[in-house]
């Protein structure tokens, strides 16, 4: 995959936004990359007070801006001793994932990290009107957090992290770049989720598992996801196979929740209507509820 030099961070200023502040800055120091911070003006059609749409005056929006979010962001920045090159930029548009994205472009972010709630009442809007758009069409990997990770990964990383994989070319980058995260002495769990759709003829014979009808789908299943490791994960570090049956979104929450996962590196397959609606039924499922940080790849 690219390095990584340029990761992003666009900004509301929200609790959320200040979480994934962390996540930016670990990650700015492990790749050794730029992070800048982006925050965009828009006008809001919801806003009975401007009615014309209108922008604010940027002198008095930075001097907001100063006011909202310079002392905190200073005083994270002054903290930081590792020297990382951190810029800060302001866009206008009407659309924030738009701006976003044309920035990302723009600049040649190789990464993006943000919140999925923004300071809004409704924040959950958030998540569908930007976060959900950048993980659709990003060009690069976008992280997406949701809660404050604890003290030992904004310190040493993800120790352990989940790849879900259906073996595809999308799986396998997500795989590779797995690898690049992990804290020393971490490891990879590769999970693959055999679907249990089961034609009713089945059930008379008592047959309600997958792999009572094909007893060795299980084992051939273990076969592939150990040479899908083989060639995608470096020997030196500690990955292990693991096959589940089931819905495949639902499967994948237990696991997490049934372990201390750290992150989810998933691959995601694009912008077409088909690969929208894969991405709505499965990663977007998980990018909503899990409460690790989720790490999206194309």
């Amino acid at each position: 995959m690219k390095p990584i030099t340029h990761i992003l961070l666009p900004t509301d200023f929200s609790e959320c936004a200040e979480q994934a502040f962390g996540l930016a800055t670990m990650l700015a120091k492990r790749f050794s990359a730029r992070l800048t911070t982006l925050h965009i003006i828009t006008a809001f059609d919801d806003d009975p007070y401007n009615p014309e749409k209108k922008f604010p005056d940027l002198q008095k929006y930075y001097q907001e801006l100063e006011k909202r979010a310079g002392v905190n962001l200073a005083a994270a920045i002054k903290k930081d001793k590792s020297g990382l090159s951190i810029n800060y930029a302001v866009r206008r548009g009407f659309s924030a994932s738009e701006e976003i994205l044309d920035f990302a472009a723009e600049n040649g972010i190789d990464f993006i990290v943000m919140g999925t709630h923004g300071r809004k009442p409704l924040s959950h809007l958030l998540l569908g009107s930007v976060a959900e758009k950048i993980v659709q069409h990003a060009k690069c990997p976008v992280l997406t957090t949701r809660m404050n990770p604890p003290d030992s990964v904004l310190f040493d990383g993800f120790k352990r992290i989940l790849v879900p994989t259906d073996f595809s070319e999308h799986s396998k980058r997500a795989a590779q770049f797995a690898a690049t995260l992990l804290a020393p002495q971490g490891s990879v769990d590769v999970l693959h989720v055999v679907e249990d759709n089961i034609h009713p003829a089945y059930y008379v014979s008592g047959q309600s598992s997958i792999f009572d009808i094909i007893p060795d789908l299980r084992q051939r299943s273990k076969h592939f996801l150990e040479t899908f490791i083989k060639e995608n994960i470096p020997e030196s570090l500690n990955a292990k196979p693991i096959v589940c049956e089931g819905r495949i979104a639902y499967q994948i929450l237990k696991y997490i929740d049934e372990n201390q996962i750290d992150a989810i590196v998933m691959g995601t397959r694009g912008m077409n209507d088909l690969e929208q609606f894969i991405l709505g039924s499965v990663a977007e499922r998980i990018v909503r509820k899990a409460s690790q940080p989720v790490i999206n790849v194309k």
